[in-house]
C-alpha cells in the first residue's frame, strides 16, 4: 500500500521526479570518489607523522652536538688552574688582591675566547670566600643576587641545588625559567667542592631547533632526563597530568591524544625530547586536503546541477514545468564587500613583520660583531651575508678600534647596584651622543658593565682622535664621569679585526692619570718576545682546516711584521717562537705525513744563523700552510664529489618517490638543504630539482616507448602526484606533450 502511495506521488510530482532521477547519477560517482580520498587522507597522515619524527630526530642531533660544546667548554673552565688556585682560597686581604686581580683577568680572558651557538650565561662561585666572578668582577653573594632574581631563579634554591658545596659531579637543573643551568664541581675534596663552574643555556634558542612544528600553531615542549624525570617544560594547557612513576612515554602523557605526540630519545644523554601538537593539528596538510576535496565536490554538484538543470530546459520537460512554478530567477551574488577588508589585514600583516625585522636589526649588530671579535666569522663570503641580515655597510675599508672603560680608579670589586644602573644611563647617553656628532658610520660592543669596543670609520681622515676627545670632554661635564680610552691603528681588513682590539686594549692600559686617550704604538710591547697569542693560533688552525688561503695569509702577515718588523727578537726569542710554530705545524701530522719533513726545514732555517732571515722563515711558512689549506680543499673536493656521487645514485634509485625533495636528501645524508642546493649546483652546474626531473623525464620517455601503460601510470612511475604536473613538465622539456612523443 505504502509502495503505491510513494509511486503516485512520484510519477505525481516532478520537482521529486528531477532530484531522485539526476541528483542520484551525481552522488554514486561521488560516493566512490570520497571512499578514494578517505584511503588517501590516511595513507597522507602517516607520511606527515614519518616525516615530523624524522626532522624532530635531527634536531635532537643538533642539540646534542650544542650542548657537547658547552659541557666541553665548562670542563675546561672548571680545570683552569687560576679558577682551581681561587677556589683554594680562604679569603680576600691586602697581600693577596693583587693576585685576585691578575687572575679574574686570566679566567675572564678564557671565558671571553668561549663560545657556543647557544646563547650563554657564564659565572664562577667560589664556596670558601662566597664570592662569585661574574662579567669581570668580583660580586658577593647579597649583591650577586640581584641578577638572580632578574633570571627568576630564587636565592634559596639556588644555594641548595645549583652551587650546593656537596655536588660531586657536572649535573644539569631546571629552575622552571628560561634556562637551564649545567653545573660543574671545582676541587673536589671528601665528597665537598670548593665551588662551581655554571653555564646557564638559553632554551628558547634549543627549541629554537623545533621550528618546524610552528605551522602547527601553540604547540607544547618538555624535555625528560634519563629517570623520565621532567627537566624543562613549556606547556600552556593547565590540565595536562604526567604520570612520572610510568616508564613509557604515551602512559606518561596519558591524557594526551597519542596522535598529537611525537617524542625520540638522545643516544647521548638519553633525553627524552617531547612535543605536543595541539588537538586537530597533527596534520593539519590532510584537514586542509580533506576541506578542499569537500569544497571541489561541493563545486562539482553544483556544475554538475547547472548543467543538468540547463540541459534539461534545452530539451524540454520535464524542466520547463519546474521553473513555471518555482518563478523568475534570483538575481546573481556579488562580489564580497570583504574584500577591502581583506586586503587590509594583508597590508597590515606585512607591516607589521617589516617592523619586526626592523626592531630585531640591533640584536643581529650584536651578534654580528660578537662573532667577528670571536672568530666565529669563517671567511669573507660569510661575513658579507651576515652584515647583510645586520644591515651593516662594510663598503669603507679603514676602521679604527677603540677600547673604552669608564671609572678606571675603581676598585675592581667594589661594584654596587646603583653603579649598576648609573652605568647603563652613562653608557647609552654616550652611545647617543657619538652617533649624533662623529662622522660615518659607528658600531659598539659592550664587553662588559663597565667596558666597550668600538668600530669607527676612518674615511675622514684622522679625525678620530679629535673625536674621543670630544666625548671624553662630553662625558667629564655631563655625568662627571672619569674614563681611559685606548685607539687602535688603522685597520684595512676587518677580518682581522680581532688584532686591532688587541691593540685598542693595550693603549688603553698605558693610559696614565694625566692622560686618559692613548693611540696604539709598537714601543707599548715588549719588543724582545715573540708574538703568536693564542687568538691568532686558533684564528689560523680554523683557517686551515676550512681550506681558506685568504685568511691563513693574513695571519701569517701580521705575525711576521710583528716580529720581525716591529720587534727586535733575540735568538733565544726566535728559538721559542721557531718551537710555538712548529709544535702547532705538527697537529696537522695526521692529514699530512710530510709535515715531519717540514718542519725539519723550519728548524734547519733556525740554525743557520748567519743566513737566518724572518722574510725567508716566514716564507717557507707561508708555503707549508698553503700546502696544507690545498690539501683540505682537495680532499674537500674530493668528499663533495664523493656525496654528489652518493646523492645522484640515490636520485636515480628512487625517483619513483614522490616526495623525494631536498628535505629527503638532507635527512639521508645528515646535511642541511641550503648546503645540498648549493653544492649539487657548484658541483653539476644544474640545480637539484632540474636533475630530478631529467631523471624522471628519461624514464619516462623509455616508458612511453617500451610500455603499453596509460599516462597517468607512467607519471606516477616516475614520481609525479599529479598527471597533469607530468604533462606540463615533459611538454616544457622535449616541447610535446607524452601523447604525441608516444
Amino acid at each position: 500500500m505504502r509502495f503505491l502511495k510513494w509511486n503516485k506521488f512520484y510519477n505525481s510530482n516532478p520537482i521529486v521526479h528531477f532530484w531522485i532521477s539526476y541528483a542520484t547519477v551525481l552522488l554514486i560517482p561521488l560516493a566512490i570518489v570520497t571512499l578514494g580520498l578517505i584511503g588517501e587522507f590516511y595513507a597522507v597522515n602517516e607520511d606527515i607523522n614519518a616525516s615530523n619524527l624524522s626532522k624532530m630526530e635531527h634536531s635532537v642531533q643538533l642539540i646534542d652536538g650544542e650542548l657537547d660544546l658547552v659541557e666541553a667548554a665548562a670542563l675546561r673552565l672548571s680545570v683552569n688552574s687560576f679558577v682551581k688556585d681561587l677556589a683554594s682560597k680562604e679569603s680576600i686581604n691586602d697581600e693577596n688582591i693583587l693576585q685576585f686581580k691578575n687572575s679574574i683577568k686570566q679566567i675572564s680572558n678564557v671565558i671571553y675566547q668561549q663560545s657556543t651557538r647557544i646563547k650563554t650565561e657564564k659565572y664562577i662561585y667560589f664556596n670558601k670566600l662566597d664570592y662569585i666572578i661574574f662579567e669581570e668582577s668580583l660580586y658577593q653573594e647579597e649583591l650577586f643576587s640581584w641578577y638572580l632574581e632578574g633570571w627568576r631563579v630564587s636565592q634559596e634554591e639556588w644555594k641548595e641545588i645549583i652551587v650546593a658545596e656537596d655536588l660531586g659531579m657536572a649535573k644539569y637543573y631546571d629552575t622552571c625559567n628560561d634556562y637551564l643551568h649545567y653545573s660543574v664541581p671545582i676541587n673536589i675534596r671528601n665528597g665537598k667542592n670548593d665551588g662551581m663552574v655554571v653555564y646557564m643555556l638559553n632554551i628558547s634558542q634549543m627549541i629554537d631547533s623545533f621550528s618546524f612544528v610552528d605551522e602547527y600553531g601553540d604547540w607544547a615542549f618538555y624535555i625528560l632526563d634519563s629517570g623520565n624525570e621532567v627537566l624543562f617544560s613549556r606547556d600552556t594547557t593547565e590540565n595536562r597530568i604526567l604520570n612520572l612513576e610510568k616508564m613509557n612515554i604515551p602512559d606518561i602523557f596519558s591524557n594526551t591524544d597519542v596522535r598529537s605526540l611525537l617524542y625520540t630519545k638522545s643516544p647521548k644523554r638519553n633525553w627524552t625530547y617531547c612535543v605536543i601538537l595541539p588537538d586537530n593539528a597533527v596534520a593539519h596538510r590532510v584537514y586542509v586536503l580533506r576541506w578542499l576535496a569537500f569544497t571541489v565536490g561541493t563545486v562539482a554538484i553544483l556544475i554538475g546541477f547547472i548543467v543538468t538543470v540547463y540541459l534539461a530546459v534545452r530539451e524540454g520537460k520535464p524542466m520547463n514545468y519546474i521553473f513555471s512554478l518555482l518563478g523568475e530567477e534570483q538575481s546573481s551574488i556579488k562580489n564580497s564587500a570583504r574584500l577591502g577588508e581583506i586586503v587590509s589585514g594583508i597590508l597590515n600583516s606585512n607591516k607589521e613583520l617589516l617592523e619586526e625585522q626592523e626592531q630585531s636589526k640591533p640584536l643581529l649588530k650584536k651578534a654580528f660583531f660578537h662573532d667577528l671579535i670571536t672568530l666565529d666569522v669563517a671567511n669573507t663570503k660569510e661575513l658579507t651575508y651576515l652584515a647583510e641580515n645586520a644591515d651593516i655597510n662594510l663598503e669603507t675599508d679603514r676602521f679604527r678600534m677603540v677600547s673604552v672603560r669608564l671609572f678606571e680608579n675603581n676598585d675592581f670589586y667594589d661594584v654596587d647596584e646603583q653603579t649598576l644602573k648609573d652605568v647603563k644611563v652613562i653608557i647609552l647617553g654616550m652611545q647617543n651622543y657619538m652617533e649624533e656628532n662623529c662622522k660615518g658610520n659607528i658600531w659598539f660592543y659592550q664587553r662588559n658593565y663597565l667596558s666597550l669596543l668600538i668600530v669607527m670609520e676612518e674615511e675622514y681622515g684622522g679625525v678620530v682622535l679629535e673625536q674621543i676627545e670630544q666625548t671624553y670632554q662630553w662625558l667629564r661635564n655631563t655625568f662627571s664621569t672619569e674614563s681611559d680610552w685606548g685607539i687602535s691603528r688603522s685597520c684595512e681588513n676587518i677580518m682581522n679585526i680581532w688584532k686591532y682590539c688587541e691593540e685598542a686594549e693595550i693603549a688603553r692600559d698605558h693610559c696614565e692619570p694625566e692622560q686618559h686617550i692613548a693611540e696604539y704604538q709598537i714601543g707599548f710591547e715588549d719588543k724582545y718576545t715573540f708574538y703568536f697569542p693564542e687568538i691568532a693560533q686558533e684564528k689560523l688552525e680554523n683557517g686551515i682546516y676550512s681550506g681558506d688561503n685568504e685568511v691563513v695569509g693574513n695571519i701569517l702577515k701580521i705575525l711576521e711584521e710583528e716580529n720581525f718588523k716591529n720587534r727586535r727578537l733575540s735568538r733565544n726569542s726566535v728559538i721559542k717562537l721557531n718551537s710555538k710554530v712548529t709544535n702547532f705545524l705538527m697537529l696537522f701530522e695526521s692529514q699530512d705525513a710530510k709535515i715531519s719533513d717540514s718542519v725539519m726545514e723550519l728548524n734547519q732555517l733556525i740554525l743557520d744563523i748567519k743566513e737566518f732571515s724572518g722574510y725567508l722563515y716566514f716564507d717557507r711558512l707561508k708555503k707549508i700552510c698553503n700546502e696544507l689549506c690545498n690539501k683540505v680543499k682537495k680532499e674537500k673536493g674530493i668528499q663533495r664529489n664523493k656525496l654528489i656521487e652518493d646523492i645522484q645514485n640515490y636520485i636515480k634509485e628512487n625517483y619513483q618517490d614522490a616526495s623525494l625533495g631536498l628535505a629527503t636528501i638532507s635527512i639521508k645524508f645528515g646535511i642541511s638543504e641550503g648546503y645540498v642546493s648549493t653544492l649539487f649546483k657548484e658541483q653539476t652546474e644544474i640545480n637539484f630539482t632540474e636533475y630530478v626531473e631529467t631523471i624522471r623525464l628519461k624514464r619516462a620517455c623509455t616508458l612511453l616507448k617500451e610500455r603499453r601503460n596509460t599516462i597517468e601510470e607512467i607519471a606516477a612511475m616516475v614520481g609525479y602526484n599529479s598527471v597533469h604536473s607530468f604533462r606540463r613538465a615533459f611538454k616544457r622539456v622535449h616541447g610535446m606533450s607524452p601523447r604525441d612523443y608516444r
